[in-house]
């Protein structure tokens, strides 16, 4: 009897012991989900931030888009009046005496265009 009582003694303290275990553990698991929930709020309201960001990007780049359309037609009607200026419609030719103004117009005040048209530039 005297055992019996031991052996009991030993299984509640056993029982006690397990029971204190699965409650730490119980405790670990939480705090391993909080942490687990506070980072998916960050990552939630990362992917917001970025879904944003990528909305102003789409915009910006249809502007961008419209933009070069307008500025391909302008390109387009320059080369055309250069084409009839110079009695020429070799690409090379044209876009090599653009590239050549363009430089000389960044240079100096004012670019003679064969004496046929002057670009001046203010300062």
């Amino acid at each position: 009897s005297e055992m019996c009582i031991r052996d009991r003694y030993k299984q509640a303290h056993y029982q006690d012991f397990q029971k204190m275990q699965q409650r730490q553990l119980m405790e670990e698991q939480e705090d391993h989900l909080d942490e687990i929930q506070q980072i998916a709020k960050r990552l939630h309201v990362n992917a917001q931030n970025i879904n944003e960001e990528l909305g102003h990007q789409e915009v910006m780049a249809q502007e961008l888009d419209t933009e070069m359309e307008k500025t391909q037609k302008k390109m387009g009607f320059v080369m055309k009046k250069l084409s009839t200026l110079l009695q020429t419609s070799d690409y090379s030719q044209l876009c090599t005496c653009l590239l050549y103004t363009s430089d000389a117009a960044d240079d100096l005040l004012c670019v003679d265009l064969g004496g046929r048209r002057i670009i001046k530039k203010n300062k």
